[in-house]
């Protein structure tokens, strides 16, 4: 929602204006949250924690089943999203497979449709088979695997269909990140939750910056071996865009590792 009058501001106004005026809003809108909301209902008996206490829930919470799980869930289906979205999406339709930028915009954009019409169907899924969350996860993690797999497998260009489906099941993975957290609601009590939930959203972040990264190196080692070759070559994104199976597959065996210890632990209180 905020995207597209930003968009248009950026478009009228220049990008000094438009970044200024988005961060004086994103300043009077944490003003007035600081001053206006209120934290927890009139009457309630705050708790009051220091680091030492926080940080000793925080560890053990994550000696648990449900927090390990929740965050190893967060690891490995929101993190393709993003190294897509944030960085490497658009180099690799433009550069690599000769796709135009309008093309690649419009991915981006289905790529966020995506997100937003999936929430509530896994929303849904989620509520209702609660027992079955971890196929939820591991649907979406193999999907992206296979998805990509078949990507650069492909001759390059691309066909459009391939990078329409490419994009859908990396934008579902928005939404069943959102599995993690159902995790924590679960099995961890309210007074330790917020710790525990600050840490687990930590996980699709970490992997996405690691791949972001490791993709960025991969392609420049690629290139100083090969100084003649375009930097986008399609052979080597496609060799940096492996890197991915190393981190993704690394958090399916984690969290395959967690969810038995979860199904070993007792039921959620």
């Amino acid at each position: 929602m905020s995207a597209i009058p930003f968009a248009a501001g950026l478009a009228i106004f220049g990008w000094t204006s438009a970044f200024a005026a988005l961060a004086v809003s994103g300043f009077v809108a944490g003003l007035f949250v600081f001053v206006a909301a209120l934290d927890g209902p009139q009457g309630r008996v705050k708790s009051q924690s220091n680091f030492a206490q926080v940080f000793a829930a925080l560890r053990k919470n994550f000696n648990r089943g449900s927090v390990k799980a929740a965050f190893w869930t967060h690891f490995l289906t929101q993190s393709p999203g993003n190294v897509f979205a944030l960085l490497w999406g658009v180099p690799f339709l433009v550069e690599a497979n000769g796709k135009s930028p309008a093309f690649a915009s419009a991915m981006l954009t289905l790529f966020v449709v995506t997100n937003a019409s999936m929430g509530p169907v896994i929303g849904l899924l989620t509520a209702r088979f609660q027992a079955y969350r971890h196929i939820i996860v591991y649907a979406s993690g193999y999907s992206i695997l296979a998805i990509w797999s078949i990507a650069l497998l492909v001759p390059s260009p691309l066909p459009d269909l391939m990078v329409v489906a490419l994009v859908v099941i990396l934008g579902v993975g928005g939404p069943v990140s959102m599995v993690a957290f159902d995790y924590s609601r679960s099995y961890v009590s309210n007074k330790e939750l917020g710790a525990a939930n600050g840490f687990i959203n930590i996980g699709g972040f970490l992997a996405g910056l690691l791949m972001i990264g490791a993709i960025g190196l991969a392609l420049d080692f690629q290139r100083s071996l090969n100084p003649d070759v375009a930097l986008y070559d399609a052979d080597h994104f496609k060799l940096a865009l492996c890197v991915q199976f190393l981190v993704i597959g690394f958090g399916l065996w984690r969290f395959s590792v967690a969810n038995r210890k979860l199904r070993s632990e007792a039921s959620p209180a």
